[in-house]
């Protein structure tokens, strides 16, 4: 699996190596939750309740786990884990942007890769990303193998399919609104606009 990276991930995986970061297991939502609330705002989208993560822990029991990257003690970065069959799955994932030299992205996906070739699984899926998005980015450059999702829709009355992604540019004002909102009240606010928007 190593050697099937290109140079630049296994040189980014190695540099935050370097820089000590530790990846630690857990099911202690006070960080993921942290993180992920400053993730969604910076990129300008609503975040998901904390019950909802709760949720995925209760339903999924001892087959969701919590990846951490840790600098000198301080959760830094995450990803959030489902098994299921010979897959381990990428629910969520975020980290804190003052941290992104440090490459802790890099080391968590491959950590997924070393944990999920030691517990016999076949595929490590981080799930849908938008086309040419940041994060379709980042796979790419992780050689992540692509197959586009089909999507089938009934539209009444001949009415064209709503894009409602962070994408159409009707929605930039919106985001960067949104973006400028204490973080504060993005968290009250973001949690019931949220299911109109998954």
């Amino acid at each position: 699996m190593w050697k099937s990276l290109h140079h630049n991930a296994r040189n980014n995986i190695k540099r935050a190596q370097n820089q000590a970061l530790t990846v630690e297991s857990s099911r202690d939502l006070t960080d993921l939750y942290a993180i992920h609330t400053k993730t969604v705002h910076r990129l300008g989208t609503p975040c998901f309740p904390r019950r909802y993560f709760q949720l995925i822990l209760d339903t999924f029991g001892e087959h969701a786990v919590i990846y951490y990257v840790l600098h000198q003690g301080q959760r830094i970065a995450y990803d959030l884990m489902v098994m299921h069959k010979r897959s381990l799955i990428c629910q969520f994932n975020g980290s804190l942007s003052e941290f992104f030299q440090l490459k802790p992205n890099n080391l968590l996906f491959w950590h997924a890769i070393e944990r999920g070739c030691e517990r016999g699984f076949t595929e490590v899926d981080y799930c849908r990303s938008r086309k040419d998005s940041g994060s379709s980015e980042f796979k790419r450059r992780l050689h992540f193998t692509e197959a586009p999702l089909g999507h089938q829709y009934y539209l009444s009355k001949g009415r064209s399919l709503p894009e409602r992604n962070p994408s159409n540019p009707k929605y930039q004002l919106l985001i960067r609104a949104w973006q400028q909102l204490p973080l504060g009240m993005t968290k009250v606010m973001g949690p019931p606009l949220v299911r109109y928007l998954a």
